[in-house]
């Protein structure tokens, strides 16, 4: 039964993300006249900077107009992300390992893009552009026109990485522009990394920025869950239980023991875009345990303890602030210890501390609070013997608690 609701939702899913899905959120454009428009924007999970945006006036409105860059000079999704036009020559080698050139490429090209700003200050801003190329970033001072940060990197012989660090040279001489001969700013800009976090932590040091706030749209969130769980414990394949069964016969095979214990788990979710929440990794532990007790001659039964970490991917195929349907699947590292193992006269069987399984979910979440969902774990093995395993398979409706996402 549950296994099939968790069957029926995984299916509404991907029924639901076959749909175009909209997203629209209170923003406002600038036209390339200088003109503000108040309206909504449809505010998506960029894994690249948007080529266009789709915007409207009024939420409930039908018509929709679409801006590329070069129609505005910025545009903004309220409380959220924030892009200007930038019109001028870019780089164009690729600088995402391992898809390097062979050699040194400088060559530049002119566009239109639009640039998000990642971090906005004074006097100096970050800025960034991704597409199917190469990550670009942009150090904007005041009201200029962004410059940007060159960096390349690409194959020498073949084998060996060599790299040109220009970006540099642009943020010591930024620096010695606004914080003199502070040597302690030239030297971690010497040291600066071609990274997001790194140019950021430079151009808080530039504008001798003391808040605390994280680069981009990246977040976490902290979550605790209980998962209501029903485990069915099982022999598969041939062992000889007992001298009353001379020619091999398997009792075991035929008990297929029932435990009913809950399952508490807390974890982080991390965020590309802690804003939209569309897709996120998600690291948990938890403790469950499980009784079987399997008839035969004799019985056997034991009591297993086990404590699980589980990096997971989840996608919500339907995304809404307020409501949202998510699948996911993820790998156990388990740890289990073991009590009451007990065969009668017989030797009892050696159980695993270490093993694996991989559990698959679906559910949904309301107002980004409470997730409500469905979790199978299929069958995994905790005994090492070649003719024969002892495993559970595990199948619960659970229910999560989701804190504000960390900025």
């Amino acid at each position: 039964m549950k296994k099939s609701i968790l069957a029926l939702l995984i299916g509404v899913a991907f029924s639901i993300s076959t749909r175009a899905q909209s997203n629209y959120k209170s923003g406002y454009v600038i036209t390339t006249k200088g003109d503000t428009l108040n309206g909504f924007i449809d505010y998506r999970e960029w894994k690249t900077t948007p080529k266009f945006i789709e915007f409207k006036q009024a939420a409930s409105s039908r018509e929709l107009t679409r801006f590329y860059p070069g129609m505005l000079q910025a545009f903004e999704v309220s409380g959220m992300d924030h892009y200007i036009t930038y019109i001028g020559r870019v780089s164009a080698d690729k600088n995402i390992f391992p898809d390097l050139p062979s050699n040194l490429d400088t060559t530049t090209v002119q566009d239109t893009l639009f640039l998000e700003v990642t971090y906005a200050g004074s006097p100096v801003s970050l800025l960034k552009q991704q597409d199917d190329v190469k990550i670009r970033y942009f150090i904007k001072e005041h009201n200029a026109a962004p410059v940007e940060l060159p960096y390349h990197q690409y194959y020498v012989d073949g084998n060996n990485l060599g790299e040109q660090t220009p970006y540099r040279s642009i943020l010591r001489a930024i620096a010695g522009k606004y914080r003199g001969g502070d040597i302690g700013i030239h030297k971690t800009v010497n040291r600066t990394e071609f990274t997001e976090s790194d140019l950021y932590k430079a151009a808080r040091l530039i504008n001798n920025d003391q808040r605390i706030k994280a680069a981009g749209t990246y977040g976490s969130r902290f979550f605790v869950g209980l998962l209501f769980n029903r485990t069915v414990s099982q022999f598969n394949g041939i062992n000889n239980i007992s001298v009353a069964y001379p020619n091999g016969q398997n009792t075991y095979a035929d008990s297929k023991p029932t435990s009913y214990f809950p399952r508490i788990s807390g974890g982080i979710d991390f965020f590309p875009n802690r804003y939209t929440q569309k897709s996120y990794i998600r690291g948990e532990l938890a403790f469950s345990t499980v009784s079987p007790h399997f008839l035969g001659n004799p019985d056997y039964r034991f009591k297993q303890y086990t404590i699980s970490f589980t990096p997971q991917y989840l996608y919500s195929f339907y995304n809404k602030d307020n409501f949202k349907i998510f699948a996911g699947a993820g790998a156990s590292f388990n740890y289990s210890f073991y009590t009451g193992n007990d065969r009668g006269t017989y030797n009892v069987y050696d159980l695993k501390s270490l093993w694996m399984n991989f559990p698959l979910q679906a559910g949904i979440t309301l107002h980004k609070r409470i997730d409500v969902f469905a979790m199978y774990i299929p069958s995994g093995a905790y005994t090492e013997y070649h003719l024969f395993s002892i495993s559970n398979t595990t199948y619960g409706i659970g229910l999560r608690y989701l804190f504000t996402p960390n900025h």
